[in-house]
């Protein structure tokens, strides 16, 4: 069954202490709130996917090491990302424990579902992105970015393999001065 008014273009989704709110058309999330113990946190929230062209030696006079499995390096280090943009909303399924929202990309190779699940406090967003087309001799470092619009001071924290969280610092390195020349990569 169907939650997305299409009358509007945000309909909220919700389960117990969250609510997120989404574009009726696209899918994209827009607002995330959790409520507990009283307090709620209201956060504007956007997601975006896109990529970098993938640096390639052979176009460079400087030489230097190329993008590959191992190594995120954009062609220029002040490329501005490529936009891969939500079109449409393909599925949306509603049921008593689960709600699941998928998304189509304008590139047919970007996939995304949306779901919250039971009362769980969190947004799950699963994604599949391939194959990677290379037809035009490009490569692309693909990436998802997400902007909550808070005042973090250039500090966050990554999820290491479900394992910890790991604090990082933007621009930083705990144990040497860090002089930067490839800020996309760096961070």
């Amino acid at each position: 069954s169907s939650v997305l008014d299409k009358k509007t273009t945000t309909t909220t989704i919700s389960h117990g202490h969250l609510s997120v709110d989404v574009n009726s058309f696209t899918g994209e999330i827009s607002r995330i709130r959790h409520k507990t113990k009283g307090i709620t946190v209201d956060v504007p929230f956007r997601q975006q996917w896109g990529y970098y062209t993938s640096y390639d030696n052979t176009k460079h006079s400087a030489g230097g090491q190329n993008s590959g499995a191992y190594i995120f390096r954009p062609s220029d280090p002040n490329e501005e990302i490529t936009p891969i943009n939500p079109i449409n909303v393909t599925h949306v399924n509603v049921s008593g424990v689960l709600t699941e929202i998928r998304i189509e990309y304008d590139q047919p190779w970007v996939k995304e579902v949306i779901r919250l699940v039971g009362l769980e406090p969190a947004v799950e967003i699963e994604w599949t992105v391939g194959p990677i087309p290379i037809e035009d001799g490009i490569g692309k470092e693909v990436v998802s970015r997400y902007d909550t619009f808070l005042k973090t001071e250039g500090t966050w924290y990554t999820d290491s393999n479900g394992r910890e969280f790991q604090k990082r610092r933007r621009s930083f390195r705990p144990t040497w001065n860090l002089t930067e020349f490839e800020f996309v990569a760096g961070n």
